[in-house]
């Protein structure tokens, strides 16, 4: 499952979003996407990678948030890259197949 940044009515869909993610999560490989992080969050998921080069979100905010959990891989990427988090999110999702 990928988290990508975006826009969308939270207050309509996480009440029902989060009971069918949970279910639907099951040991599916769970990625955040730099600003798709809020997402999860929102969600009270726990994501297995978090990547990009996270302008939307700081290395000690992420942390911080996720104090607790077990350790949690940051792949930072670069901010200045061909290709866009999404994308770099996809390519990991691709190889943990």
């Amino acid at each position: 499952m990928i988290f990508a940044a975006g826009d969308f009515d939270a207050d309509a869909v996480i009440g029902k979003a989060r009971n069918d993610i949970a279910v639907q999560r099951g040991d599916s490989f769970c990625i955040a996407a730099d600003g798709g992080l809020k997402w999860i969050q929102a969600l009270r998921i726990v994501p297995d990678l978090i990547i990009g080069d996270m302008d939307s979100i700081t290395e000690e905010a992420l942390l911080a948030r996720f104090d607790g959990h077990k350790r949690i891989p940051i792949k930072k990427l670069p901010i200045e890259k061909d290709d866009t988090d999404m994308l770099a999110a996809i390519r990991e999702g691709w190889h943990k197949q």
